[in-house]
Order: C-alpha cells, then structure tokens, then sequence
C-alpha cells in the first residue's frame, strides 16, 4: 500500500484512525460484557434466558479488538512481505469479528423500539465502516497477491 510507506514507520499505527478508536472502545466494552461485571440493557433484554450469549458477545467484542489492535501494530513494524500480508490478514478477521459483533448489538438497540433508533443506526454505521474496511483490505491483499499494483 503506498499511503503506508509514505508514513514514517511509528505513524502507521494510526494510519487508519477510525479501527483504532473502535477497536479500543469494542476492548472496553467487550472486557465487562466477558466476565459479567457489565452489560447492555438493550442486549440483555433481547438475550433474556440466554446469559452465556452476553459472555459471548463480550468475547467476540474483545477478539475482534485484539486482533484489530495487534494488526494495525503489527503494520507498522519492519517485516517481510509475508508478515506485511499476515498482518493484513488479520486486520480482516478482526475487522469481521467487530462487525459482526456491533451488529448483534445493533439490533438489540433498534428492537428496543423507537427509543434505540438513533443509538442503533449510530451503532450499525460503525459496523458497516467496519465490514467496508474489511471488504477493502481484503480487496487490497487480492490485488497484491495477483502482481498488480494497488
């Protein structure tokens, strides 16, 4: 990608700042949702009966942060070809996994009814900014391994 190389190496990192800022807000969500100390009303209300849901939904939420995190660290650090598109590569996954899980959560707060219509579509435009990432890097990393220039 030639906007990285670009970048002085410790800036990379932030290169695309919107994964950063929601990836560490899904890890703060996510870390409470995971052990039980904290959870959604919204979400615990949809998932009434089903307390391991919310577990997993925290779960899934710090996954998907980790990943992202450590992939957008990993891009920056001096490394082979190979670890450039692993890294990359991960960045998909995580990007996926976030995605998924603010959906979840975004429909939670839109069944809520009219009250959780502005929450949710604020919530599923972070998961479609996510999936449409996602969909670019892996479009990105296609291209790269075909030989063509991106």
């Amino acid at each position: 990608m030639k906007h990285l190389a670009a970048l002085p190496r410790p800036l990379r990192f932030f290169a695309e700042p919107f994964e950063n800022w929601t990836a560490g807000a899904c890890l703060l969500t996510g870390v409470p949702a995971m052990i039980g100390t904290t959870r959604p009303q919204s979400l615990a209300r949809a998932l009434h009966g089903f307390p391991w849901l919310l577990h997993a939904w925290g779960a899934l939420l710090c996954l998907g942060a980790v990943a992202t995190l450590f992939a957008r660290w990993r891009i920056g650090q001096p490394q082979t070809d190979l670890g450039y598109r692993s890294a990359r590569s991960l960045e998909v996954v995580g990007l996926v996994t976030l995605a998924t899980a603010t959906t979840v959560y975004a429909v939670a707060i839109m069944a809520v009814g009219v009250p959780g219509l502005a929450a949710g579509s604020i919530t599923a435009s972070a998961a479609g900014a996510c999936a449409m990432r996602a969909w670019i890097v892996s479009r990105e990393l296609k291209r790269e391994r075909q030989g063509t220039d991106v």
